[in-house]
């Protein structure tokens, strides 16, 4: 799958969930993309020809996922960050940082013991 692709897939399931959870939200798509773009401007550039690109196995995502997720400082961080992102963009969302830790805890749950 393409970075596009992918991009456009996580965009709709994102926009859905914030549907379900928070009702129509007008501009959904178009916001969330603004954050995507936020989020690829942190990362390293890293030129698609060059012949010594390291491309991480699912293994090596997987363990650094994991590693973040259950680091408590940055679960609190991140969820001040997602729920400011949210009232920012959205609405106040009441109980905010208990859907993101439920969230949260989901994640964590995937990752192997």
């Amino acid at each position: 799958a393409s970075d596009e692709i992918i991009e456009t897939e996580a965009t709709e399931e994102v926009c859905k969930l914030i549907k379900e959870h928070f009702g129509n939200v007008l501009g959904c798509e178009a916001m969330v993309k603004e954050l995507w773009d936020k989020i690829k401007a942190m990362c390293p550039k890293v030129q698609r020809n060059a012949l010594t690109v390291a491309v991480p196995t699912p293994e090596e995502i997987e363990k650094l996922v994991c590693e973040y997720a259950s680091d408590e400082i940055i679960e609190t961080e991140a969820t001040e960050e997602v729920c400011k992102l949210i009232k920012e963009h959205f609405v106040d969302v009441p109980d905010c940082e208990a859907m993101v830790k439920e969230l949260w805890d989901k994640i964590k749950a995937m990752c192997p013991k």
